[in-house]
This record gives C-alpha cells, sequence and structure tokens, in this order.
C-alpha cells in the first residue's frame, strides 16, 4: 500500500520535473484535473481543507520548539497547487529566473576571461 502512494508521487515529481520551462506549473496543474476527473470538486476541497488545516496547525503549534514553521510551509505548498493563477505565476518567475542565471553567468564568463 505504502509503494503505491510513493508511486503516484514519483509519477507526479516527474511529471512536475519533465514539463517545458515556462510551463512547468500549468501542465502539472491540468495534469492534476484530468487525473482526477468527476470527483474533481470534492478532491479540491480535501486538498484545500488539508492544506488550511496543515497551515493553521503549523500556527498554532509554531511557537514551540520544532517543526511547527515547516508545517505550515506544507499546508501552503499544498494549497499552491490548487490555484491555477499561481502556477502562472511560477511559470513567469522560473523564466525569468533562468534568465537572470544565464545573464549574470555570461558575465562571470567575460568577466574571467
Amino acid at each position: 500500500m505504502f509503494k503505491k502512494y510513493l508511486q503516484k508521487i514519483r509519477t507526479d515529481l516527474n511529471v512536475l520535473r519533465d514539463g517545458p520551462p515556462g510551463q512547468r506549473f500549468q501542465n502539472f496543474v491540468d495534469y492534476r484535473l484530468k487525473k482526477r476527473g468527476q470527483q474533481q470538486v470534492l478532491w479540491r476541497l480535501l486538498t484545500f481543507s488539508s492544506g488550511l488545516f496543515l497551515i493553521l496547525f503549523g500556527l498554532a503549534i509554531g511557537w514551540l520548539p520544532g517543526p511547527g514553521g515547516f508545517v505550515a510551509f506544507i499546508g501552503i505548498g499544498i494549497i499552491i497547487q490548487e490555484i491555477p493563477i499561481i502556477a502562472k505565476w511560477l511559470d513567469q518567475l522560473e523564466t525569468g529566473l533562468r534568465s537572470c542565471f544565464q545573464f549574470f553567468k555570461k558575465q562571470k564568463s567575460e568577466s574571467t576571461q
């Protein structure tokens, strides 16, 4: 049973990793919507609710030493997967960061010559 869930996580990560830059996150959201099929509304509600619970739980235990803040960040990550506009922003951010890295890499190589 645990292997089944690990395989699903690997498949999801491969879809995200193998997507083309600039469309990777939007393709992942589309993949998740297709995968759910007719039960899309129920799954979105459950996913959003579990993410919200993790955020609130993380904030509640955040003052204790330990993983409180990490739990809240995991909840934020879960909710982000359900909002297509954020996927679009992440794609734009990714292409912008790639451009910056290429620019600085080019500047570094020119300055060492």
